[in-house]
Order: C-alpha cells, then sequence, then structure tokens
C-alpha cells in the first residue's frame, strides 16, 4: 500500500513540475518596452595605458559616435567618467544605449554638465582584481574616489549601491536573487517611476524607459567647478535622497508656504460639489482655470477621500489645495490662497496618459488644519483632453481582508459581487503569503462600462520586502483580466503576516462596474516552484544516484543466484523519499550547531517543495537511463562521433586508444587527468565521460556476441544431450542370450558423462555479471560523473572563449581540480581492477552512501559546487573498498 502511494506521489510530483514548465511564461507581460535609438554611429576608442600588456585579454574603451575617428589618449576629458562592466557573456557595445543618451543630454544641458562614458571588455572572470584598481589610471583629473584595496571600508561606506530587477520578464534571475544586503536602494522596473514596466535579462540595456531614468539620476548627481571639470557629489546623503527621488518615489517638499489665487475673472470657473462619487471630462481641454471645491464638512462621515486627475497633459505642478472659502452659493465660493498638498500626491502608473492620485484623510486633515473649509482641485488650461474623478468612501468599506489558500483544488471565492458605479479605488489585505511560491489569482471582470476605454492598475506591496513593490496595469487589449500575486521571498523568522500582511491595491475605473474574485493558483505555483527551486535538481538527482548505486551494490553482494543485471536495477525505488522526510528532520536539530553549513532559508519552505523536486529527480534518473540504455542499444556510436569532432582524432587513433585504454585502464585516469590540467576540469571530465560511455558500449557489444554465442552453443549441447539421453535409455539395458538382463557397463559410463556436462553448462550460466557486464552499475557510476561534467559546464565555456581569443597562456583558476583528479584516478582504478566483484566490506560503503544522500540534501541544494566534492568521496569510497579487497585476497591466495 505505501509502496503504491510512493509510486503516485513521485508520478504526481513529476507531473507538477512539468505543469509548472508548461505555465512558466504565465506572468510574463507583453514587452513594452521602447527601442533606444542612437544619434550618431557609435565608435569606440581604446584606452591606453601600461597594464594593457600585464592584462591583455581586458580593454578598456571610450565611447562617443560620428564618422570622424577619435583617439581618446590625445582627448581632454572633463566629464564625470561612468565605467560600464557587462554582465556575463555581454558586450562592451551594450553601453551604446546609456552612453548615447547621456551624450545627446549633455548637449542640451544647461547647467554644462555632461558624462564621459567608458566600458570594459574581458574574457576571463578576474576583472574584480583589475577594474578598481585602474579605474584611477584612466580618471585621475576626475578626483575619484574608488578605493584602491578591498578592505578600505571607511571609502567604501560613501559609495552608494543601487540594485535593480526586471520583475516577470527576467527569468534568469529571479526577484529574490536581485537584492543585495549590502545595497543602500533596490528597486524592480515595474515599481520604478516612470518605468512601471518588467524588463527581461537583456531588454534592460536598451529600454528607453529605464535608460532615461538612470541617466536622469547620473546627471543629477554630478556637479561642475569652476574649470568646467564634471565630476560626482561626495556627499553620499545628497546622492541617497537622489536616488530615491528618481527610483522608488518622488520627493517632494512640504510646502507651507501660503499661494494666492488670481481674482474671479468671467473666464474662470469655480464649483463646489459634495458628491461622493463624482466624473467630470473635459473632452477638448480646457480653455480658462477650472477650480473644483470639496466641503469638508460634507465629507466628515467619510474617513478619506480618493482624488485623480487623468489627461494627455502633464500635471507634475501644483493642482490641490487646502484652503478657507469665502462668499455665498448666490455670490460665489471661492478661495483667495491656500496650501499646497502636492506633497500627498502620487503618480498611477499608465503607458498612454498621465494619472495623478492623492488619497487624503479627512479627519487627520482637520487635526492638523481646522480653519480649511474646502479642498479645491485646480486644473490648469489645456488643449487635451483632461478628466476629474472623486471617489469619497468609509475605510473599512473598501478593505478586504483575505487568508491566502493553501495547496488545493482551484475554487474561486467570490470577493466582491459588484462594486459600485464610480468606486475607483480599493485595498485587499491578504494574510498567510509568506513563502515565495503560493500564488493568489485575482480575477477582474468588468459586468459593464459606460465606455470602452477602460484600465485596471494594481499595486501590490510586500511589507518585509523595501523594493519589491509591483504594478500591474490590465487594459482591454490583455488577453487575460487575472493579477497573479506573490512574494519574492520568505517572510523573516518570527515576522506576523496577520498585522503587516501583503496588500493589493486596485485602482478601477469609475465608468465601469466590477465582479472580483480569487483562487489559488495551480499554474502560478508550480511555475514559481520551477523558478525558485530548479536549481535544487542536481542535489536530489545525485541524492537519487548515490542511492541507487547504494541498493545495486548491496543486491549484488548478497546474491546468491545469478540473475541478469536488469537495466532499471535500483532506478525503481521510493525510499528515498524518506530520506528526504528524515533530512528535514535532522537539519532542524542540526541547525542548533553554529559551525555546521546549514542554511535556515530552507527550513521555511513547505515540505512539499522538496517532495516535487525530489519526485522529479526519481522520474529524471529513470529517464535518463532508458536514454543511455537506448543508445547502448541502437545508436551506440552516436557519441563516438561526438567524441571525434570535439577532439579532432581520426578514427584509426580513437581505435588504438580505446584499447590501450580497455588493455590497460589505468591509463584512462593519466590520459584525461592531463587533459583536465592542460585544459580545464571541465574539458576533462566532458571527454571522460563521453569515453567511458564507449568503453561501457564496447562492454555490452562483447557482451551480446559472448551471450549469443553462448546460448547458441548451449542449445547445440542440449539438443546433443537430449539425443545421447534417448539413446542411453535404450542401449544401457541389453538382453542375454539367457533371457536374463544385462547392463551395458561402458555406455551407462557415457550416461554419467553427459549428465556431469549438462551440470557443467548449467554452472557455467551462472557465472556472476563481475566487472564491467555489471551495467546497470557503471552506468549509475557514469550519470554521477555526467553530473559532475555538468557543474563544471561554465569553466568549460571560459575556457573555450579564451582559448578562442588567443589566450591560450593565461591558466583559468579551476576549483574542481582537486576533486577531479580524484574522480578520474578512482575510476581508472575501478576499470583497472574489473569492479565491481564479489567482496567484503561492502556495507561501509553502503553507510557513506546513506551519509551522502543526507549531504546532498542538507548541503547542496542552494550550493551545489559542493556535489563535486561528494561525487568525488563517493568515487574515493567504491575505489578503496575494491582495492581493500583485492590486497586481501593477494595476502590470503600467498598464505
Amino acid at each position: 500500500m505505501f509502496k503504491n502511494a510512493s509510486v503516485i506521489i513521485v508520478l504526481a510530483s513529476c507531473l507538477c513540475f512539468l505543469y509548472g514548465i508548461k505555465h512558466l511564461f504565465l506572468e510574463v507581460e507583453e514587452n513594452a518596452c521602447r527601442m533606444t535609438y542612437m544619434f550618431g554611429v557609435p565608435q569606440f576608442s581604446k584606452v591606453s595605458f601600461e597594464d594593457n600588456e600585464k592584462f591583455p585579454h581586458y580593454g578598456l574603451f571610450y565611447y562617443y559616435e560620428g564618422r570622424i575617428l577619435k583617439d581618446v589618449n590625445s582627448m581632454k576629458l572633463r566629464g564625470a567618467p561612468v565605467i560600464f562592466i557587462p554582465g556575463n557573456a555581454g558586450s562592451y557595445k551594450q553601453v551604446r544605449s546609456l552612453a548615447s543618451v547621456a551624450l545627446r543630454k549633455g548637449m542640451d544641458n544647461e547647467r554644462g554638465i555632461h558624462m564621459d562614458y567608458f566600458s570594459d571588455m574581458y574574457f576571463t572572470n578576474k576583472r574584480t582584481t583589475y577594474l578598481p584598481n585602474r579605474q584611477t589610471n584612466v580618471c585621475t583629473n576626475f578626483q575619484d574616489r574608488i578605493p584602491q584595496q578591498g578592505n578600505e571600508s571607511k571609502i567604501l561606506d560613501n559609495i552608494l549601491m543601487i540594485s535593480m530587477g526586471g520583475g516577470n520578464r527576467d527569468l534568469l534571475v529571479r526577484d529574490g536573487l536581485t537584492t543585495s544586503q549590502y545595497n543602500d536602494i533596490h528597486a524592480m522596473t515595474s515599481s520604478i517611476p516612470k518605468v512601471w514596466l518588467s524588463c527581461d535579462h537583456l531588454s534592460v540595456v536598451w529600454c528607453l524607459q529605464l535608460v532615461l531614468v538612470i541617466n536622469r539620476f547620473i546627471f543629477g548627481i554630478a556637479v561642475i567647478d569652476e574649470e568646467r571639470n564634471v565630476y560626482f557629489s561626495n556627499d553620499k546623503y545628497y546622492r541617497t535622497q537622489t536616488a530615491i527621488n528618481y527610483f522608488v518615489k518622488p520627493l517632494k517638499n512640504h510646502k507651507s508656504n501660503e499661494v494666492y489665487f488670481p481674482k474671479l475673472t468671467p473666464d474662470s470657473s469655480w464649483q463646489v460639489d459634495s458628491k461622493i462619487a463624482f466624473r467630470k471630462v473635459f473632452k477638448n481641454g480646457l480653455r480658462a482655470d477650472y477650480n473644483h471645491l470639496l466641503p469638508i464638512m460634507k465629507y466628515k462621515d467619510f474617513k478619506k477621500i480618493y482624488i485623480e486627475i487623468e489627461s494627455h497633459d502633464d500635471f507634475e505642478n501644483d493642482w490641490i489645495f487646502g484652503c478657507k472659502a469665502h462668499g455665498t452659493d448666490s455670490v460665489g465660493v471661492h478661495c483667495e490662497k491656500g496650501i499646497s498638498l502636492s506633497h500627498f500626491v502620487q503618480r498611477i502608473p499608465s503607458h498612454e496618459i498621465y494619472r495623478y492620485m492623492v488619497l487624503i484623510n479627512f479627519q487627520r486633515m482637520q487635526n492638523y488644519y481646522p480653519d480649511w473649509t474646502h479642498i479645491l482641485v485646480r486644473l490648469k488650461p489645456t488643449n487635451k483632453p483632461t478628466s476629474l474623478k472623486i471617489d469619497a468612501y468609509k475605510r473599512e468599506d473598501r478593505i478586504y481582508k483575505i487568508k491566502a489558500p493553501k495547496l488545493s483544488i482551484p475554487k474561486p471565492k467570490t470577493l466582491i459581487n459588484e462594486t459600485i458605479m464610480g468606486s475607483i479605488y480599493s485595498e485587499i489585505l491578504i494574510e498567510g503569503l509568506d513563502e515565495p511560491f503560493p500564488t493568489i489569482q485575482f480575477d477582474i471582470e468588468p459586468l459593464g462600462c459606460g465606455d470602452k476605454d477602460f484600465g485596471v492598475t494594481g499595486k501590490i506591496c510586500i511589507p518585509w520586502a523595501r523594493g519589491f513593490d509591483r504594478h500591474i496595469y490590465l487594459t482591454p487589449d490583455s488577453k487575460e483580466k487575472t493579477i497573479y500575486v506573490n512574494v519574492p521571498f520568505s517572510t523573516p523568522n518570527g515576522y506576523n503576516t496577520s498585522q503587516n500582511p501583503v496588500s493589493l491595491e486596485l485602482f478601477l475605473s469609475p465608468i465601469c462596474r466590477y465582479k472580483i474574485s480569487y483562487q489559488f493558483s495551480i499554474a502560478g505555483t508550480s511555475s514559481k516552484i520551477v523558478q525558485e527551486f530548479y536549481h535544487w535538481l542536481p542535489a536530489h538527482l545525485s541524492a537519487v544516484l548515490f542511492l541507487v548505486l547504494r541498493n545495486q551494490i548491496v543486491s549484488f553482494q548478497n546474491s546468491e543466484k545469478t540473475l541478469f543485471v536488469k537495466p532499471y536495477a535500483g532506478f525503481f525505488q521510493s525510499k528515498s523519499l524518506y530520506i528526504v522526510t528524515a533530512c528535514r528532520l535532522l537539519k532542524k536539530l542540526l541547525l542548533n550547531f553554529k559551525f555546521l553549513p546549514i542554511s535556515t532559508d530552507p527550513n521555511n519552505y513547505s515540505f512539499y517543495v522538496s517532495i516535487i523536486i525530489h519526485g522529479t529527480a526519481i522520474v529524471l534518473s529513470i529517464i535518463s537511463v532508458f536514454i543511455i540504455w537506448t543508445i547502448l542499444t541502437f545508436h551506440g556510436n552516436i557519441l563516438h562521433k561526438i567524441a571525434l569532432k570535439l577532439t579532432r582524432i581520426s578514427t584509426a587513433s580513437s581505435e588504438v586508444l580505446m584499447k590501450v585504454i580497455t588493455t590497460l585502464p589505468l591509463s584512462f585516469g593519466v590520459l584525461f587527468i592531463s587533459i583536465s590540467l592542460g585544459t580545464c576540469s571541465g574539458i576533462g571530465l566532458t571527454l571522460a565521460t563521453i569515453f567511458y560511455f564507449l568503453v561501457i558500449s564496447n562492454a555490452y557489444k562483447d557482451y551480446l556476441e559472448d551471450w549469443a554465442w553462448d546460448k547458441a552453443k548451449g542449445i547445440f549441447k542440449r539438443i546433443r544431450q537430449k539425443i545421447g539421453v534417448n539413446h542411453c535409455n535404450k542401449m544401457t539395458i541389453v538382453p542375454s542370450q539367457t533371457g536374463n538382463v544385462v547392463v551395458d557397463e561402458s555406455l551407462e559410463q557415457r550416461c554419467i558423462q553427459n549428465d556431469s556436462t549438462t551440470e557443467t553448462i548449467e554452472e557455467d550460466t551462472t557465472s556472476y555479471f563481475e566487472g564491467l557486464e555489471n551495467f546497470a552499475f557503471h552506468i549509475t557510476m557514469m550519470l554521477l560523473l555526467g553530473i559532475k561534467s555538468a557543474l563544471s559546464f561554465g569553466l568549460s565555456i571560459a575556457w573555450i572563449k579564451a582559448h578562442y581569443h588567443g589566450h591560450t597562456h593565461e591558466h583559468l583558476p579551476d576549483p574542481f581540480i582537486v576533486p577531479t583528479i580524484i574522480t578520474l584516478t578512482c575510476l581508472s582504478i575501478l576499470l583497472q581492477l574489473g569492479a565491481p566483484r564479489k567482496s567484503s566490506g561492502y556495507h561501509y560503503v553502503a553507510v557513506v552512501l546513506y551519509l551522502c544522500v543526507c549531504g546532498c540534501v542538507l548541503y547542496c541544494q542552494e550550493h551545489i559546487y559542493r556535489l563535486s566534492y561528494l561525487i568525488a568521496i563517493v568515487y574515493l569510497c567504491v575505489a578503496l573498498q575494491e582495492v581493500c579487497h583485492n590486497l586481501k585476497r593477494i595476502t590470503s591466495t600467498r598464505h
């Protein structure tokens, strides 16, 4: 019963993971970035200095535009230096979008401030030791403050660090990894004012909306001296406030000075209105000032009032005031002076029009300004369409509290059956949303609209994740009228989501009525599990293979009768699920020991995440061994051809090499260790995996030939034996002349010999499948070697790129070289000794493999580089066990 339940859990886990892959783009919005175009021909001039010879694989380039070539080394640069460092596999030419906009902005700048953009080119991963130390050599005239040493903490404290995340479109780097404990400000592109969209990992360098904001900030912190030299301000507080203004929230100083309004004129319009819901549209714009007064006393029963201006013109100036009105209804009520409330104004994300809103608490306003009688909304003349919207409400009527649904079958729950016509603002508080993968789906269905052009804007606020606010904008063209809510990372320890829940603010169109419902999103949750935890797969796959190897060794050593080694021997198992459960309990116990390198973050995740990942790893191991057996059976020469192309070895040389490796297996380790030392561990491991497969493939071919020959010979002997037995039955008893029965002793002796031959044939067929003929064992070892080579894939790419660019004399730092040497040495020893063989001491290996399974789950989920060392330990233990048994056998033979 438990076995069947485990099988169902494994299959369900794999299906859930595949379902998440299918819906990986569920929350990915359409790319709304506008392209940045160059104003001239992009040009790059290389900066020359002494260290170019010492670091030939680096280059520093100065960006300029135009068809006339310039030499930066002969130019006198007065602009503030900006150095662009491309990311992994990036290009120094990616600076052109930022630099081109800055170049044009510098030409139109009244202050005379301009930037000098530089871009770094590199081919290896040594840039961190080079660029900070050499920047002062390039920009000696600009009072550069970048430290010379990495430990100068006092100077580092004055450096402003800003981190950004791309949002839902960036599937390469998830949101939770875009921040740092060392940054001063973090912002998601979907929450940056005047950007408000998600950027993928590539478009972030050319997205015009983001490029403009970055350059505004850079120009905002630049100052110019009397000699017209431009440099960046040394005042960190000023730089931080400027960054907050551009990347977080526009900072508006509270204006306590009174503003006097023009006297009443025939063209000006003053209107007093106390409606709860109000909307006024000026389709053709405004010819004169429009003044809308809201009497505070009429709204005293309503705690808050929402006021919004929607226009195709930018209303960044003051447009809302508090004042004391004069006059009567007959003469006309108006305000002579007032105090600006622009510091309360917020801009609502919109890609086509300008939307500004202010949320006023009337009760608090009366406490601070008891003399005020009215709130004044003042619209200045414009020739573009403009609208004014007002929504007064009691706070408790627009606050909706829900508890996040747990893992369950999706069942929509109606939150608001129908909104009131004219209502604009609503807030939903979500309790219990404390992990980064559960996703709640809010469906916003328009029931009726007075206008086809409507829009809904949602703002998601996560209290414990500073800088991770998100904005979602739904339009009539949106395929789904759905908002998905999740958090970037788990809550801190002891955080109470009931007191400080996640909030979803909805800014609705007053011309529409809506039905709002919510449910647990299986598709969204599955896709987030894939995005957040796919990197756990190598650790869990290694754990599965360790347990499979342990089962194969124990079954092989304990078997009394020989059975054909099944292709899937040990792979169809579910015991590892119980080990994952035990490891989770063990982790809580080991967390008390501070010296153990166990991360506390995964402990906050729900248990079913580990089950889903581990179940997927079990299915992946079965699929992997199925593919290997398929290639072995039908397409054994595929990897042989790939190896020939990679190594550029002729077919004749490869055959000689395979014979040498087969005859003298120790040469296997010598060859590939030499390749690893000469290139990198990734190249050596990849080629070793391919040639290991070829060795198994050749052994499998020899086994099939021997098996076919033995079967044919056995069938022939059985037929011959059957004929002999019939002949013996007829001829062994011979009647004599006297009528008595006489036994022919010579014929009986030959029949006995035939019986002994039959027993010998049966004994021959029961020889153990040792050495390379134990294919299940060697395929598992090869899969572990393949995982180890996959972990070094990035290092292999770095070496190939460096080799391609001609930097063959530079040897890359290789953190995996020691475990690689250990693994390849142990593998060559196993091949030399013909492992596995019937031996003693395998119980200790089984215990070590159990410990390695626990080590994968406890130590390697988040730090997968540790798997390389664990796999080396497994190879070492298996090899030591075979060597010890071989030495013991030799010693016993001598005695």
